[in-house]
């Protein structure tokens, strides 16, 4: 009898050894860890817990059953947007280690739920495009993630950072301030046209996050890249506040044809007015997604500087040294505790 997917992946997780991985696998792995501390999934949780394969995937069964709501595109169709973006981290990650446990302790999941079209996972989330296949296919052989790895390097939506990496490099060129700007108009990928996106009522930080005009006059600011980005005083500065009415924007022309020619394709175009003049700048791939461009892959240095940013003031530097450098050669780690008290001892 053919093993169900549920069934394929537990095998494929109980049966996987570090020893089996390729490096670009553990050096993409140590990477996304050091960009984001982690997540859990309810495979992982099962493997940690020293489960046989078959307790595995009734641990996936259960998972299957009682995963949260996937609320994305009610979030992205309702301005302003709930803070809870779209899914609950804590309660996801609440949700795998009950189904670990649960199944250990000998309850049964649904090992079907994923080949189910009619009543499985596909009608849990209402879809009619399920191509299981794709799941299991060259399962342990064939490592996808690595060239599809994305890192944000500004605190914003990943839709605006094209327009950013532009924009930026337009202002630090010719030293234009903020003050100096007349307007500008972005040209941007078709999906944004969509109620979060084209919000201007900036009431929360959520709602800066992901306005297309706000972003924009945050990025004009000239502010390193990082935390500060989302500090109410800058959110709410009168200088972005004003530039913010001063940003229009339309769709790219050549978004779809640019998609079609490459899937990491973000075309992004600025037309700055300032000075009596128009500083006009493109791009095509934004830093931090792997593609065609070399220069749009964020490196070894630039990811740790990255974290350096974003834990400033939380952590001591010799603490932020040694936590960067335990996470990117993380498999020389004798014990990852010491590496997790580091993260939680404040400056203080």
């Amino acid at each position: 009898m053919m093993k169900t997917i549920v069934q394929q992946l537990a095998d494929f997780t109980a049966h996987s050894s570090y020893a089996q991985l390729p490096a670009e696998v553990v050096e993409e792995s140590k990477r996304i860890l050091l960009d984001s501390i982690g997540c859990a999934l309810t495979a992982a949780n099962g493997r940690m817990m020293g489960c046989s394969p078959e307790i595995t995937a009734h641990a996936l069964g259960i998972a299957g059953c009682t995963s949260p709501v996937n609320a994305h595109w009610a979030w992205v169709q309702h301005a302003p947007s709930t803070t809870l973006k779209y899914l609950m981290a804590g309660s996801l990650t609440q949700t795998a280690m009950t189904a670990a446990h649960m199944a250990k302790m000998g309850h049964r999941g649904d090992l079907q739920v994923l080949d189910d079209r009619e009543y499985g996972y596909p009608a849990f989330i209402g879809t009619s495009r399920w191509e299981p296949t794709s799941i299991t296919s060259q399962l342990g052989s064939e490592w996808r993630f690595p060239a599809e790895s994305s890192y944000k390097p500004y605190p914003h939506c990943r839709i605006l950072h094209g327009l950013l990496d532009t924009l930026i490099t337009l202002l630090e060129k010719d030293d234009i301030k903020p003050v100096e700007i007349d307007g500008i108009k972005v040209l941007i990928e078709g999906f944004t046209e969509q109620p979060i996106w084209l919000n201007n009522i900036i009431e929360h930080l959520i709602d800066a996050q992901f306005s297309i005009a706000h972003g924009i006059a945050v990025g004009a600011q000239r502010l390193p890249p990082g935390k500060r980005w989302q500090d109410p005083e800058v959110v709410f500065s009168p200088s972005v506040m004003a530039l913010m009415n001063k940003v229009t924007h339309e769709i790219h022309p050549d978004y779809v044809a640019h998609l079609k020619n490459h899937p990491a394709s973000r075309p992004a175009r600025v037309e700055m007015q300032a000075r009596g003049r128009t500083f006009v700048g493109e791009s095509l791939y934004p830093k931090g997604s792997p593609s065609p461009d070399l220069t749009s892959i964020m490196t070894n240095d630039e990811l740790p500087n990255k974290f350096r940013q974003n834990a400033e003031g939380m952590m001591t530097a010799a603490n932020l040294d040694t936590t960067v450098d335990a996470l990117l050669n993380l498999e020389k780690v004798a014990d990852i505790r010491a590496v997790m008290r580091n993260l939680g001892r404040l400056r203080n």
